[in-house]
């Protein structure tokens, strides 16, 4: 008998019916390669093109040996409700990070049959309505949020639901009190700053934020990264470390001024580690003309501000679409039964090179090059 030869696009679109099949049917797992090519009579090598095709098109990601169905809209169905808890009022966040973390997670979490909800809260929401809220979902996404009970009764309410449900912190605010955490590596962002202006030459550097009195932990790891890498080349000096109480107000004046007095006294370059009132803080240094070849700029880049300043500040970035991805990848785990707790995993930023501080890499002919 003459085997005939698929084309590869019918073998790929036969493929994809396939997998939308199985994935309507609850079924997320391919069979063995040599099973699948029998069933789509075709060779295991057209087999195989047509399943890196999938995966570079999401509907398949590979686990080791296995392959798994992975875009498909029954994928996170079996997760039952998710509840992201968050902090603000009616559909505006308190925090500009997290409002982009929801508005680029949700849509791909539906798209993935996720029953999903938003629960913003401020300090006159009811703890009651909270716990409401929290009972019907079966996972909770746990950002710093605020109601009308203390935080002593808010962290003890925290650890009872993890014995009975999925609760996964986004970010380190509540890292010491539950056990599951997806967010980013902001020791890691720390770190990353403080080397990208080590590299560039500046040597007399510190950092410039605000302090409320209770920095969470997320700050605390910024300035710890940032603090350990200074002192690793020997560069960690009195004042490195320079806060600015935020619940006063003028808040960026304030920083605007730190920032002009220490330049003025020598210091080179700063590590703005939040990004709020950017625009205020940097506006005289900007156009002093000493950016970026006698001073260096460079934030954390949580509310956008930093890349939509004129000029652009260089930044590294809240890992916003690391994140999403990472809590859809956990999501899909738990709904396969196959997660492993606890989950503990810091994603890590990314550098954005805008112009704020001195080229990072140069080539022997001393070129501009971009830092990926």
């Amino acid at each position: 008998m003459t085997k005939i030869y698929k084309k590869h696009q019918n073998v790929k679109n036969d493929l994809i019916k396939l997998v939308k099949s199985w994935a309507s049917s609850g079924k997320y797992s391919l069979p063995p390669e040599r099973e699948l090519a029998v069933l789509l009579d075709v060779s295991r090598m057209t087999l195989r093109k047509a399943i890196g095709d999938l995966i570079a098109n999401g509907f398949i990601r590979r686990e080791g040996r296995k392959n798994e169905i992975v875009n498909s809209s029954g994928l996170l169905r079996n997760c039952g409700k998710i509840l992201f808890v968050a902090s603000g009022v009616q559909s505006a966040f308190h925090l500009q990070a997290l409002e982009r973390l929801w508005l680029n997670f949700a849509p791909m979490a539906k798209m993935q049959g996720a029953d999903i909800s938003l629960l913003l809260t401020d300090s006159a929401t009811s703890f009651n309505l909270i716990r409401a809220q929290i009972r019907q979902a079966d996972v909770v996404l746990l950002s710093p949020f605020k109601c009308n009970a203390s935080d002593e009764q808010v962290i003890a309410y925290l650890t009872q639901m993890e014995t009975q449900k999925l609760v996964i912190a986004i970010t380190e605010y509540y890292s010491w009190t539950v056990k599951n955490i997806v967010s980013l590596d902001n020791y890691a962002a720390g770190e990353m700053a403080a080397e990208a202006l080590v590299k560039a030459g500046y040597s007399k550097i510190f950092l410039l934020g605000y302090d409320s009195g209770n920095i969470d932990e997320s700050f605390k790891k910024r300035i710890a990264g940032f603090s350990n890498v200074l002192k690793l080349h020997g560069l960690l000096r009195k004042n490195c470390i320079r806060l600015v109480e935020s619940s006063a107000g003028g808040y960026g004046i304030k920083c605007r001024e730190i920032l002009n007095l220490a330049a003025k006294a020598g210091a080179d370059a700063v590590f703005i580690y939040s990004d709020e009132s950017i625009q205020m803080i940097v506006s005289d240094i900007c156009v002093s003309g000493t950016v970026p070849d006698k001073f260096g700029i460079i934030s954390l880049n949580g509310c956008g501000d930093s890349l939509r300043n004129i000029p652009p500040v260089s930044c590294v970035s809240h890992a916003t679409l690391g994140v999403a991805g990472t809590l859809l990848k956990v999501l899909a785990d738990f709904s396969l039964k196959r997660l492993e707790l606890p989950v503990n995993i810091f994603v890590k930023p990314e550098l954005y090179d805008k112009g704020t501080i001195r080229n990072i890499f140069k080539d022997k002919s001393n070129k501009r090059s971009t830092l990926k």
